[in-house]
């Protein structure tokens, strides 16, 4: 016969696995968008049998922030269409994503790792090239992921609003 408190270990055992984490909104704890630009969010899970390189992420061609792996940073902009690339040791297929971004809408670019693109080796050990895609990922997709992440700057002494491109 199981004791009262056997019965009570059970019961939180068999509760803990009802637990399912809740997305987390990033915006809840930062200042809001100024008015006339647009929030972008970057990135990257903090995987670590992908590459422990970091990414250097641009807005046209303007680098803005360097993202290591479990990082997230943010960057308010002027609205505009602009090109979401990442520094990458090899070329992917549409590995770079063009992006509309409206005044006051907030977007999420998350930065994957393609460690296994290339296969390359030396001396029969792998080689650490970095080859970033860029995803465009949906607010709710986006909340849980970040929820799990570390919020930082950037770490970019130059990253400072971008400009979207004169029309």
């Amino acid at each position: 016969m199981l004791s009262r408190f056997s019965i009570l270990f059970l019961a939180a055992i068999g509760l803990m696995g009802c637990v399912v984490a809740l997305p987390v909104n990033p915006e809840a704890s930062l200042p809001p968008v100024p008015a006339g630009m647009a929030r972008v969010f970057f990135y990257r899970d903090a995987d670590y049998a992908e590459s422990g390189k970091v990414a250097q992420i641009s807005l046209n061609n303007q680098e803005v922030g360097l993202l290591w792996r479990g990082e997230v940073f943010y960057r308010d902009i002027a609205p505009g269409t602009y090109l979401i690339s990442v520094s990458s040791d090899l070329a992917f297929p549409n590995q770079f994503k063009n992006a509309r971004i409206e005044a006051g809408q907030i977007r999420y670019a998350k930065i994957e790792s393609l460690m296994s693109w290339g296969g390359m080796t030396r001396r029969g050990n792998p080689i650490d090239l970095a080859t970033y895609v860029v995803a465009l990922i949906d607010a709710d997709q986006a909340h849980y992921d970040i929820g799990q992440l570390r919020l930082t700057a950037g770490s970019l002494a130059s990253a400072s609003t971008a400009r979207a491109p004169a029309s």
